[in-house]
């Protein structure tokens, strides 16, 4: 149609003057535009495209959505976060370890305290059978042995009237040092036990005193006695 109206407007009836036929050339402008314009209206890929336009949109707003959550997701600790929980740990640390290293050593003293008690009950024993105090842990039997992890086990020196019994720490760091003693009183013919500790970690055993008829007792103060 718009061919055919071109045609006809360019005919010599209507070619009348320079003017008219610039008039006639932009009317048949404006018809091939409007005819571009009908014939996209009709094409199916310009309505398709039109269509995913929105669809485009929406599918970019999830995208950016998902990827704001997952870089969310892997997100890790700040550092100001990391020293909070290093100081937390260390101040925990400050406060427990003493504490553990305390028990620790309680655990492994109670070995010693147990071994002198046995030995001064067993030299009792042993004095009312044999009328005389053992030389030696061995004589006891009473299972002993003269070194383990944490102590070593000795006799001191024996007599018709005393006797003695040490325990010394390998770490003398941490661990404190035993002693048990007995004594004959000459003027009840009883015995008499008594059963040391030095007040801090040391390496010598405690000093046992042993007077008639006093008894058998520590040398130092009362934090010298064993509890």
């Amino acid at each position: 149609i718009l061919r055919e109206s071109g045609e006809l407007l360019r005919s010599p009836e209507n070619t009348q003057s320079a003017l008219t036929q610039k008039k006639i050339e932009g009317v048949i402008g404006n018809f091939q535009q409007v005819g571009k314009l009908c014939l996209g209206a009709r094409n199916p890929t310009t309505r398709n495209s039109r269509r995913l336009n929105p669809m485009k949109s929406e599918f970019k707003a999830k995208f950016l959505q998902h990827m704001v959550q997952r870089k969310k997701s892997e997100s890790g600790f700040t550092l100001i976060e990391l020293l909070v929980v290093i100081i937390i740990i260390g101040i925990l640390a400050a406060i427990a370890l003493p504490s553990f290293l305390n028990q620790a050593a309680k655990a492994k003293q109670s070995e010693a305290k147990s071994y002198v008690g046995s030995v001064n009950r067993a030299q009792q024993s042993y004095r009312i059978e044999k009328t005389q105090f053992a030389t030696d842990i061995s004589s006891l039997e009473i299972g002993i042995p003269t070194q383990t992890t944490d102590y070593g086990y000795a006799m001191g020196k024996n007599s018709a009237a005393n006797a003695t019994f040490n325990a010394t720490p390998k770490d003398t760091t941490t661990l404190r040092a035993y002693a048990g003693g007995v004594m004959v009183v000459a003027s009840t013919g009883q015995s008499s036990a008594a059963a040391c500790q030095t007040t801090s970690p040391a390496a010598a055993a405690p000093t046992i005193t042993f007077a008639d008829p006093a008894g058998a007792s520590c040398a130092g103060t009362a934090d010298n006695n064993m509890r």
